[in-house]
């Protein structure tokens, strides 16, 4: 068999860090930003306590993430409408679904149905309920 037939097992995928700051950098308060992150998606600030960083991220059908992950803080997702799956996981989650991703969880989503979604950070897993 050729040597350019490689198996899937070597595959490197790459894995994007992002935190609260990356977010915050590129979103507003007042108008919905593209996410870069995410063809399909736009993203505002929500405005929370100092002790973490909100965001409500609209995604369209088919959307999906580049697989990413937080060094510096955990993560909250609260799915207010539609439906998503992490790919990493092969879990679905619906509307009143909360995930939580702990500092360095790698997750990649999927738009499986509109999705709006409250995205919380922070360095404290406490501070998130």
């Amino acid at each position: 068999m050729s040597d350019s037939f490689k198996s899937f097992d070597t595959l490197n995928v790459s894995v994007k860090t992002l935190s609260s700051i990356d977010l915050i950098s590129e979103t507003s308060y007042d108008k919905w930003t593209d996410l870069t992150i995410c063809d399909g998606a736009v993203c505002k600030r929500i405005k929370t306590p100092s002790d973490y960083h909100g965001f409500l991220i609209k995604f369209e059908t088919g959307a999906k993430t580049l697989r990413h992950k937080n060094f510096n803080e955990y993560e909250i997702l609260d799915v207010r409408v539609g439906r998503i799956k992490n790919l990493v996981t092969n879990e679905t989650y619906v509307e009143g679904d909360v995930i939580t991703f702990d500092k360095g969880e790698e997750h990649e989503l999927y738009c499986q149905e509109e999705a709006y979604i409250y995205c919380v950070m922070s360095k404290n897993k406490r501070d998130l309920g």
